[in-house]
């Protein structure tokens, strides 16, 4: 069960994006909202986590277990205490070329970074929160990566970038890790609480 729903969430981000190719309506008219990056104390018994270039420090009764697959990408899956296998929440790291790939494949979307001024991840990220209904390659973007969202956000501090997609349908929230002069992209979805999120954000630190 836990295979069939990591292997779900990697497939989840390629999905959406195949029907990028024959979207034209925009998503729904969200902007980029700037959160401040959560400040807490240091927890009292923590426990360290470390993922691809991430290290995290949350507090041990918080996590109710860690979950490793043997997939084709690196991935990490966590339970939070007092809660079952599919109210997880896990990271996988994506490659940029998988939004190059989906993004820069002809038709609408022909010389659309250009346009757009998108050279980093954060660059895309950045353009995903802005609603310009006349740049047709735009409005398709949104209309898949935003695809049911309520809310967009954004928390910056030195140089990594949280980008939060909440979701109206339960279980689906989705967060994208961007850092300056790093390619990959880490991806984070699943049953992510604002408690548990706070928790991530607020004692990380990058190394590499």
């Amino acid at each position: 069960m836990r295979i069939a729903m990591l292997k779900k969430r990697f497939c989840h981000f390629m999905l959406l994006g195949c029907a990028a190719l024959s979207a034209c309506v925009s998503a729904a008219e969200l902007r980029t909202e700037q959160v401040p990056w959560p400040q807490l104390p240091p927890c009292k018994v923590c426990l360290m986590i470390e993922f691809d270039v991430l290290r995290m420090q949350m507090s041990r009764d918080l996590i109710g277990k860690i979950v490793v697959v043997n997939l084709s990408v690196a991935n990490l899956s966590i339970v939070p205490s007092g809660f079952g296998d599919m109210d997880s929440f896990g990271f996988i790291v994506q490659e940029p070329e998988r939004i190059t790939t989906l993004f820069k494949t002809g038709g609408i979307f022909t010389g659309a970074f250009e346009r757009l001024r998108i050279v980093t991840n954060e660059d895309f990220f950045d353009r995903l929160g802005e609603s310009l209904p006349a740049d047709k390659a735009l409005s398709a973007m949104r209309n898949v990566l935003l695809k049911d969202a309520v809310r967009y956000t954004k928390a910056k501090q030195g140089k990594v970038a949280a980008f939060r997609i909440y979701s109206a349908r339960p279980n689906d929230e989705r967060v994208y890790i961007v850092v300056d002069g790093y390619e990959r992209i880490i991806q984070i979805a699943g049953h992510l609480t604002d408690e548990l999120y706070r928790e991530f954000l607020a004692r990380l630190t990058v190394v590499f």
